[in-house]
């Protein structure tokens, strides 16, 4: 199973810091907890016809896993197809093995700004994901705290040594109705240490979409 595979029904079925600097993309040394910021602008939605749909990906080993999470915006999917709302899916092995999903509202507002935070992190024999700080019109506040809980898988991984932002960007994207997204942006990506200290911050923008100038 590819990790990035999007359908109508199903989404995934199948710099510097004060303390380091690190070549972008580079996971610094010792990082176990890792922060996304994302930006999402949809230029017109298509209510009726539950448009668009978007999914970003995230995982903490990027070298040919089968263990990823999905997040999935104005669509739910697995086992069925609901319009609308959040969700939050953990594939392991081609099996959904953690998710959580919120509301039910649909994408109804033009040039609407979407922006949320995606957070990894590995202790106990565990990945913990988890999506903060969600900002729409559309659903409000999002997240940790307004309707989405955090989810888990079990790992061996001590540290994110495997983490590549460069492989969320290139594994998201838009499944339904790509032509009415003008923007989907991973903005920039922090990294923390065991003690929650900020050890860098990544702020090259990768853009997945940009249709802004078009």
């Amino acid at each position: 199973m590819r990790l990035f595979h999007l359908s109508l029904v199903f989404a995934v079925a199948a710099l510097m810091s004060s303390a380091t600097i690190v070549r972008a993309g580079e996971t610094p040394a010792g990082a176990t907890r890792v922060e996304e910021d994302w930006e999402l602008v949809i230029s017109e939605p298509d209510f009726e016809g539950v448009g668009p749909q978007i999914t970003t990906c995230m995982t903490a080993e990027a070298s040919g896993t089968s263990r990823f999470v999905a997040f999935n915006l104005n669509y739910r999917a697995n086992p069925l197809f609901l319009a609308g709302g959040v969700h939050i899916l953990v594939w392991d092995d081609e099996e959904v093995v953690d998710l959580s999903s919120h509301e039910s509202g649909r994408c109804n507002t033009t040039n609407e700004q979407i922006t949320w935070t995606q957070r990894l992190n590995v202790s106990d024999e565990s990945i913990h994901y988890s999506v903060r700080d969600g900002h729409s019109t559309t659903w409000g506040n999002f997240g940790v705290g307004h309707g989405l809980s955090s989810v888990n898988t079990n790992s061996s991984a001590e540290t994110l040594a495997l983490y590549d932002p460069d492989y969320s960007a290139s594994q998201s994207g838009v499944g339904w109705q790509k032509n009415r997204v003008t923007k989907l942006t991973l903005l920039r990506v922090r990294y923390y240490d065991d003690d929650n200290d900020l050890i860098t911050t990544d702020s090259q923008p990768r853009p997945v979409i940009d249709n802004a100038s078009n």
